[in-house]
């Protein structure tokens, strides 16, 4: 990512996490985004993978890690349809996390 797009996207993040603030009703000032480098989205993509099962080639391809060596050489296939699943259960577990499909405060009985 080039400063220019990752200014941008810090810019946006920081405005929406100042407006679940103010949704909350918290100070929206008070509020601030932590430093992040572009590797960092890369490390939490790549434990994801491994926290769904994910396979190890699968993982890798979707960073687009090469192979090495002599595999490199000789294994050419291009992991398309492994990726796809990946990705696809990695946005499943990133739609849950903003929405979660089953709630997670279980609310009490009202006692007379």
């Amino acid at each position: 990512m080039t400063t220019k797009v990752k200014d941008r996207l810090d810019a946006e993040m920081l405005l929406t996490l100042r407006a679940l603030a103010r949704a909350a009703g918290d100070d929206p000032a008070g509020v601030e985004l932590k430093p992040f480098v572009n590797h960092d989205l890369r490390r939490t993509l790549r434990t994801g993978l491994s926290a769904l099962r994910i396979d190890r080639d699968a993982r890798e391809a979707v960073l687009a890690h090469t192979r090495g060596g002599i595999e490199g050489v000789y294994d050419l296939y291009d992991y398309l349809p492994e990726k796809k699943h990946a990705l696809e259960r990695w946005a499943e577990r990133l739609r849950n996390i903003e929405a979660p499909s089953r709630p997670n405060v279980i609310p009490f009985g009202v006692r007379a």
